[in-house]
């Protein structure tokens, strides 16, 4: 027995200089502790009758200084959402009260809704002896393709050449890979589809009702005349900037618009001469309908970014279309006098929000099928008189315009 582990360590050691090389994405040292995840309280609710009749600390958190938003998920059918307070002692929340008139409405006795629990003040010191980390990366994608060469057939991924289909020719060879995506660090504060609800604190952090904010969030290149902007860390107006870019051609009969050269900002979901950006292919772009604008010498025209969340003009509603990182920026709906030394008639008031949505839907996904060209899905429909349109709502990962994947060899049909 032992003679037979020493002749297995011999041989390990021996392979080792054989060994393909090894590559770490991500490194994460012994003892290091994310010390915003540790120190964000955490509360569960219960649900009695449609409403909220307790909320408990299950997290008391660390060094708070100050009482935290408290938001509770709205109600997965129709009703009111419920408000609370903390309670903070010591730095730590000690309870957390149901706001007297706001319970809520509508809750499922036996899905409570979310608590989301504002986290304390970023940790002061040095961020690689005192960890700090927290929100939203993105990592990249790298392959390497390597010689075909003195390789073994099938111990790489590779690529074939099936013009002539009997004498298929390996082209390319995949050696080794890496790709990640996007992680968020905490919980996620909505699932895809959710009414991203507004604020129930004022500009200030004061107690506020949800009608203080105006429904509509502040758009891309909108400003405003009297404006307070003190509580956004030194930002300006306007708050969404729009971007410019250089259109050459562009009729009002047709969705194709040319540009110069394709800024930065200018993505699938982006609006521009007054349709949503669908597909954009070099320096040609595919409006969702026709442009509003015939432009027929290079001319300067203005755009609104793509935003990670849906406004419904209908609905007068905010959802979320977009998972991962979102920031959204309100305005009062009205102006007021409740800055120091304010008076006359007021100023707008913003806040800005920023959190974490799910990739996961609270519904149940629905399929549907794709139809375009050479795929034959079902059709999905729609019941007369009940539903007058449908308004597909894309983003990122989505987008309102793909270009079909064409396998080598393959001669798919124009039309589906």
């Amino acid at each position: 027995m032992l003679m037979n582990l020493y002749r297995f360590l011999f041989f390990a050691f021996w392979a080792l200089p054989f060994a393909l090389p090894a590559h770490a994405q991500f490194e994460i040292d012994g003892g290091v502790e994310n010390l915003l995840d540790s120190r964000r309280a955490a509360a569960s609710a219960v649900v009695s009758g449609g409403s909220l009749s307790a909320i408990t600390v299950t997290n008391p958190g660390a060094t708070y200084t100050s009482v935290p938003e408290i938001i509770i998920a709205a109600p997965l059918s129709a009703g009111t959402s419920a408000r609370a307070t903390a309670l903070v002692s010591g730095g730590r929340i000690t309870s957390i009260t149901i706001t007297p008139g706001f319970a809520g409405t509508g809750y499922s006795d036996t899905r409570p809704p979310a608590i989301f629990i504002a986290p304390p003040r970023t940790p002061s010191g040095t961020p690689t002896t005192t960890p700090q980390f927290a929100g939203v990366a993105t990592t990249s994608a790298t392959a390497g393709a390597i010689s075909t060469a003195a390789l073994t057939a099938g111990r790489y991924p590779g690529a074939l050449d099936v013009t002539i289909p009997a004498f298929p020719v390996v082209t390319i060879v995949l050696s080794d890979a890496s790709f990640g995506y996007s992680f968020a660090s905490g919980v996620p504060l909505y699932f895809m589809g959710d009414e991203i609800q507004r604020p129930v604190i004022s500009w200030d952090g004061s107690i506020a009702s949800q009608s203080y904010w105006r429904a509509k969030p502040v758009e891309a290149g909108e400003t405003f005349s009297n404006a307070y902007l003190s509580n956004l860390n030194g930002a300006s107006q306007p708050l969404l900037p729009q971007g410019v870019v250089t259109v050459t051609t562009s009729v009002t009969g047709s969705s194709t618009v040319t540009v110069s050269s394709v800024p930065p900002g200018l993505t699938a979901g982006a609006t521009l001469l007054g349709q949503r950006v669908n597909l954009v292919s070099g320096t040609t772009i595919t409006l969702a309908g026709n442009a509003s604008q015939a432009i027929s010498t290079p001319t300067a025209v203005s755009f609104s970014t793509y935003q990670p969340y849906y406004f419904s003009p209908h609905a007068n509603k905010v959802f979320a279309s977009q998972p991962g990182r979102v920031t959204i920026t309100w305005v009062s709906a009205s102006p007021d006098t409740s800055a120091p030394n304010e008076t006359g008639n007021g100023t707008y008031k913003f806040r800005r929000e920023t959190f974490a949505v799910s990739s996961a839907s609270r519904a149940p996904a629905r399929t549907i099928f794709w139809t375009e060209k050479s795929f034959k899905g079902p059709l999905v429909q729609i019941p007369q008189g009940r539903i007058e349109r449908a308004n597909p709502v894309y983003n990122s990962t989505v987008p309102g315009m793909t270009t079909e994947y064409v396998p080598v060899g393959s001669n798919p049909s124009a039309f589906g």
